[in-house]
């Protein structure tokens, strides 16, 4: 009960008490007005209370997530109530139903654009390109009825890059928060122009160099897999310095590059 209604209720209570007690001291003719005002005030009380009650009650029940027990369902029920959900955009609700079809078969290719879609939507940007990617480069899926759609979300996370390149810009000190942009940036947009295509921040006048965030990153997350053995992007950091190894590798030899210059 908050701080409002326990000010309602004393007030109220109080009120009514200071009612009753002066009216058992008038004539009959006058109680009865005042007996039908306190009795009116205490059924408000009471109201209120109950209202209060009944919406406190009913809230745990509103946030409780849904509970599905996918093992229960055939794979043509998950994949109608994915859609259902997809439908009406929410997709929180088709997130876990999409994982259990990929983890029972990744091959269809609609899973893994469903799945793209969900998780952009959800703004695990990094996660979505994988999806998306794998569908547009299997072999053979020129006429899939998914891949214009999956290019259109391609170009969403091109665009989603360029808004994070800015911020990555904004940011001065190599730190860890903008290590993950680094990792964001150039997992959805792997040949972007930081310098002809990023629109600078307010204070910022020159683009650094793309060599230097990528250093500046891979010892960030270095740093952070040797402090904690479950980094969050421990399998993602993999794959990303196995990427751009050789680039890093080439840097550290060649300080020049570290200058914004």
């Amino acid at each position: 009960m908050n701080f409002f209604i326990k000010n309602f209720l004393i007030c109220s209570i109080g009120l009514a008490s200071f009612l009753m007690f002066f009216g058992c001291t008038k004539k009959n003719s006058d109680n009865e007005p005042i007996d039908n005002s306190s009795q009116f005030l205490e059924k408000n009380v009471q109201n209120e209370l109950e209202i209060h009650v009944a919406s406190s009650t009913t809230q745990p029940n509103e946030s409780k997530a849904e509970v599905i027990d996918f093992d229960e369902m055939e794979i043509e029920e998950i994949l109608s109530y994915a859609d259902d959900h997809l439908n009406v955009a929410n997709w929180a609700a088709a997130k876990p139903a999409l994982e259990f079809l990929l983890d029972d078969d990744t091959e269809p290719l609609e899973y893994h654009y469903k799945m793209g879609k969900v998780l952009f939507e959800l703004g695990e940007y990094a996660r979505a390109v994988d999806h998306l990617n794998y569908l547009l480069e299997v072999d053979g899926t020129e006429d899939n009825e998914f891949i214009q759609s999956a290019k259109a979300y391609v170009v969403r996370c091109q665009d989603k890059a360029l808004e994070l390149a800015s911020r990555m810009h904004a940011i001065k000190d190599a730190t860890d928060e903008r290590a993950d942009l680094v990792f964001q940036v150039f997992k959805l947009y792997p040949e972007i122009d930081l310098k002809n295509e990023v629109k600078l921040p307010s204070g910022v006048e020159k683009a650094r160099r793309k060599i230097y965030y990528l250093v500046t990153a891979m010892q960030s997350f270095a740093k952070r897999l040797e402090e904690e053995k479950t980094f969050w992007s421990y399998s993602n950091y993999r794959q990303f310095l196995f990427r751009y190894w050789f680039n890093i590798v080439c840097a550290q030899f060649k300080p020049r590059l570290f200058f914004n210059t």
